[in-house]
């Protein structure tokens, strides 16, 4: 990312976001049009007109079941480092990752557009740059503000999803742990033909890709604490080396010795990620 923020108007009728993954950035979405759930971690959430949803740099997500008409939103993405050093004392220019989902009323949605919109701009021409950065703090301001203070969107608990919502949990709790779909079945009581049937129909991804994504995620979450490219491997549950290397550049398209120098020590201090999201 070039830039100091990316920032896009997304709009798509027919629209699947493919599969569970995530971003070596951070990202926020505010959605101002149509409905869809969204996965995110291990919580199932409702986003429609006026949700904010804040994901913190390799937060896993997956959107899908769209409702009919047009699927509408702005995408922002961000370097959480880069972004910190223009934070003082007095104002954390973060503080709008860290509080968490935000479902807007219209009042405040059109004003929020309205920011959105000013950080879209591609007029060009003397201090267009400037206005487009303070116009982007200016977002982050009021993201900030509202942060705790606004409703959360709606946490989707059908039945289905209270089944394998214990197998999410236990699975991103223990990425080193033998994930086979025979232990899981057995552990939590299913066939394991029922178990990938509800699991694909709920989460919008399959077992085994849903423990892919965790153990790499969770490997480049060490990678980035300075772990080497073996102990990250060992940790994140790749019972050899040459699996972990293959499995993590298909994934995240680059080598996990690569990935540990272009991604180390990017993740703002505190930061848990790899463990939990404030959602």
């Amino acid at each position: 990312m070039n830039s100091l923020f990316s920032l896009k108007l997304n709009r798509d009728s027919d629209w699947d976001m493919g599969k569970y993954h995530f971003h070596h950035d951070c990202e926020i979405l505010f959605i101002i049009g149509g409905e869809c759930e969204c996965l995110v971690e291990t919580e199932l959430m409702k986003l429609k007109r006026g949700t904010v949803l804040p994901l913190y740099a390799t937060t896993l997500h997956k959107t899908h079941q769209f409702s009919c008409g047009e699927y509408a939103r702005y995408v922002l993405h961000f370097a959480p480092d880069r972004v910190a050093r223009f934070s003082t004392p007095e104002t954390d220019l973060l503080r709008c990752l860290r509080g968490g989902p935000l479902q807007l009323d219209e009042n405040a949605t059109l004003k929020m557009t309205e920011t959105f919109e000013k950080c879209r701009c591609e007029n060009e021409g003397y201090g267009q740059d400037v206005r487009r950065r303070n116009a982007f703090f200016e977002l982050l301001l009021q993201l900030g503000e509202r942060s705790g203070a606004d409703l959360a969107p709606q946490k989707i608990a059908t039945k289905s999803f209270a089944r394998i919502r214990p197998i999410l949990t236990y699975i991103k709790e223990n990425p080193a742990e033998p994930l086979t779909l025979s232990l899981l079945a057995e552990k939590f009581h299913f066939s394991k033909q029922y178990l990938c049937r509800i699991f694909k129909q709920t989460a919008g991804v399959g077992v085994g890709d849903y423990i892919t994504s965790v153990r790499i995620q969770h490997a480049c979450y060490l990678l980035r604490q300075g772990f080497s490219v073996q102990e990250s491997g060992a940790e994140a549950g790749f019972i050899n080396n040459s699996a972990f290397v293959t499995t993590f550049r298909r994934f995240v398209g680059i080598p996990p010795g690569k990935y540990k120098k272009r991604f180390a020590d990017s993740i703002p201090a505190g930061d848990n990620l790899h463990r939990s999201v404030n959602i």
